[in-house]
């Protein structure tokens, strides 16, 4: 398996996503209350500004960028082009679910890799532990390839460091040469077939 951009600890986080990761109670009680369950739908009211600004020709490519993207993903001109962005903007922000984004909150919060904590009551009738367990990366017996940018918005190399000792059969870890790379380049860079496919390949 080979994992681009892996993300499981987030102990290290950068101040985009730490205010991300803040914001997530809040954000979590306003979808409950609204009785949404997905979080940046297509027809969202944030995904639909997003594609709506980014596709405007007013609008700076950075401003764009930062405002919506760069500042939780990392910032690449060279290989993410301003010609790109329509494109980019027809694609991304993804959906995620509600539960998937608590989840993830839950992970930089309490610094551990583990199952979703529905509080106490409810972790005693799942998991018969008051806790959620943590996942046992021990299991994990294929041979995995960890390859990672150090321009990442999300991803830490410290964090990526926890993992790959975690992990007990990496047969590569990579820290990708170029300075700029994040984690729209793995997916949408210009150039990967310069930094990344010979590596895989």
């Amino acid at each position: 398996m080979i994992g681009l951009a892996p993300i499981c600890f987030l102990q290290h986080l950068k101040p985009s996503v730490a205010s991300v990761i803040a914001a997530t109670p809040v954000i979590d009680k306003v979808l409950q209350g609204f009785k949404k369950e997905e979080l940046l739908s297509d027809n969202s009211l944030l995904r639909q500004l997003f594609q709506v600004l980014c596709t405007q020709k007013e609008i700076d490519y950075q401003k764009c960028g930062h405002g919506f993207s760069f500042a939780l993903r990392g910032s690449d001109p060279d290989e993410l082009e301003p010609e790109f962005l329509p494109e980019l903007v027809a694609h991304y922000p993804t959906s995620t679910s509600r539960k998937n984004g608590v989840h993830f909150s839950q992970v930089a919060l309490t610094e551990k890799f583990a199952q979703f904590d529905y509080g106490p009551l409810k972790n005693v009738a799942i998991y018969n532990a008051i806790s959620p367990p943590n996942y046992d990366l021990g299991l994990v017996k294929m041979k995995i390839a960890l390859l990672l940018g150090n321009n990442d918005g999300v991803l830490s190399i410290e964090d990526t460091e926890v993992l790959r000792y975690k992990l007990p059969n990496v047969v590569d870890y990579h820290i990708l040469p170029y300075k700029k790379l994040n984690q729209l380049d793995f997916v949408w860079g210009r150039n990967m077939d310069k930094y990344l496919f010979p590596h895989i390949l």
